[in-house]
């Protein structure tokens, strides 16, 4: 006699009571903590529930006709997976034809896919009848024929969509087959000007010169001066009539030595820590110095990630906090 059927259905017993019963039970939040319960005829004994289910077929398991109520002989069957998946409270259900089914059921009877199916009932709000068609959707309005059609489209026209008629004096090309509106061409680039020497943008630097204030950006286009040179102006606190200056004008150290060399100079250590003496120093011919010792550190370092060698890493490198 074969005994599995049986083996199974007190598993099932067990696993419902445990679900149920159990608040350590993984499923407990789901079943338990719902306020699904297991009646008292069942609760403690196997072979009352045996008597009232009977042996499960392969592939089925317990399923509550009504999800929101317990297990009790009136509310339970044996069912396979996809019957169970169609009764669960999260299912969308199609009625067409006076038949009402979960849709991943309607997708499997006409063999279209469940997310096809899914994009065309609830994304695309389309009635049944139509989401019911095997066929694919292809919506094609509001976009470009494309190709050759859309370029014989666009040269059978005999005016841009601005209303300026196609002449060949007013016609220039626009790749290897295009043609452009010329007149649109010239009102384009005369905005582009315009907006370069008119209205300044919210934040611009602005510099007054003789009683007439303008950007930087605009002085650059009247004067014919780099906006670069003006911002290194400015930057260096010259006045604006120096600083509008066409005149070029000498470099703000020229002739002297810049403050940083100077500050380079007086400093006793490296920014390692390793003291300026005279064994330690190597003298540049720029006037510049170097640390003896860290410059030893850079090469014993080029020569080990040329050799591929782990290595160790340098004392002196741990003073690179410093």
């Amino acid at each position: 006699m074969d005994t599995r059927p049986f083996v199974r259905a007190y598993n099932i017993w067990r696993g419902m009571r445990a679900r149920c019963g159990n608040p350590k039970h993984p499923a407990y939040s789901k079943y338990g903590a719902r306020g699904i319960t297991v009646c008292d005829r069942w609760a403690s004994d196997f072979q009352a529930f045996f008597d009232d289910m009977g042996c499960p077929q392969e592939g089925q398991s317990i399923d509550r006709i009504d999800g929101t109520k317990g297990y009790f002989p009136e509310n339970c069957r044996w069912a396979t997976k996809e019957e169970q998946q169609n009764n669960i409270s999260s299912n969308i259900n199609i009625t067409h034809l006076g038949k009402t089914q979960s849709l991943g059921k309607w997708a499997r009877e006409l063999g279209i896919n469940t997310s096809t199916l899914y994009d065309r009932i609830v994304e695309r709000k389309m009635p049944p009848e139509m989401a019911f068609i095997p066929e694919k959707f292809t919506d094609l309005s509001g976009l470009a024929l494309g190709g050759a059609a859309s370029g014989a489209k666009n040269r059978a026209k005999t005016h841009c969509k601005w209303g300026h008629e196609f002449t060949a004096e007013n016609t220039m090309p626009n790749g290897p087959n295009g043609r452009a509106c010329r007149a649109c061409h010239n009102a384009r680039q005369r905005v582009r000007h315009d907006e370069r020497i008119t209205p300044t943008r919210k934040g611009a630097v602005l510099i007054t010169l003789n009683g007439e204030t303008l950007s930087m950006a605009q002085w650059a286009v009247k004067l014919g001066i780099s906006r670069n040179t003006i911002t290194r102006r400015l930057n260096n606190g010259l006045p604006p009539e120096v600083v509008l200056s066409k005149v070029s004008l000498p470099h703000p150290f020229a002739g002297k030595e810049p403050p940083i060399a100077e500050i380079r100079r007086n400093q006793t250590h490296c920014k390692h820590g390793h003291e300026f003496t005279e064994a330690n120093t190597i003298r540049l011919k720029s006037g510049g110095r170097h640390c003896k010792e860290c410059n030893k550190i850079r090469a014993r370092e080029f020569y080990r990630k040329k050799a591929g060698s782990p290595g160790r890493k340098p004392k002196a490198m741990e003073h690179d906090a410093i």
